[in-house]
């Protein structure tokens, strides 16, 4: 059983830093960080068919994983996915998922940052302020939570920058994906769920 529970928590573990990084993940000129895009790699390559590339349900199940943040519809995944590959039976390679991904990461950093921009008030976003932002994505967390992430990002409780507010959303949405218990999509996402469910 612990055997089972270490097998599932490490690959949830990998997939769910596949779009949300718990730092920033853009160097200047929105190039990807290097330890960013090798994880976007490692992604990639334990989802591929066969080494021969990575097929649309497989894409769309980890980018579904994610909804929340980047607000893709069906209709613009499988544009992603077709834009580069040419159709939605082939298979996309390496390069094409780093290329495509990137910009679903780089979506995401934006969204981040528009909803700092709409809960900021006054220009001040409050511990109130944060929870309420947070609650947006079903993120609900105590104050003590709340004070506990804001001290490990050593903002001030009054006035969270856009910066730590990115880390805390990042770090409870990452912390979220660890605990979900949607049992059909970690059988889609991990081949070896079933045959490791010690039920």
């Amino acid at each position: 059983m612990h055997f089972y529970f270490f097998i599932m928590m490490y690959q949830v573990s990998s997939l769910s830093n596949a779009f949300i990084f718990a730092d920033p993940p853009f160097e200047q000129e929105s190039k990807l960080t290097d330890k960013c895009e090798t994880q976007l790699k490692v992604i990639f390559q334990k989802n591929v068919i066969d080494e021969e590339g990575m097929d649309f349900n497989k894409f769309t199940t980890l980018l579904n994983i994610f909804v929340k943040l980047h607000d893709y519809n069906e209709n613009e995944i499988e544009y992603l996915f077709i834009e580069l590959v040419g159709d939605i039976d082939g298979l996309m390679n390496e390069e094409q998922f780093v290329l495509q991904t990137t910009c679903v990461v780089q979506k995401i950093e934006t969204q981040i940052n528009e909803y700092y921009n709409r809960y900021t008030h006054q220009h001040k976003m409050t511990i109130e302020v944060l929870k309420e932002a947070l609650s947006a994505f079903k993120l609900d967390i105590s104050d003590e939570r709340a004070i506990e992430l804001i001290n490990v990002e050593r903002t001030d409780a009054q006035n969270i920058s856009a910066q730590a507010f990115r880390n805390i959303l990042a770090k409870l949405y990452i912390e979220y994906t660890w605990t979900r218990e949607d049992e059909q999509l970690l059988m889609k996402t991990f081949a070896l769920y079933e045959s490791l469910d010690p039920r």
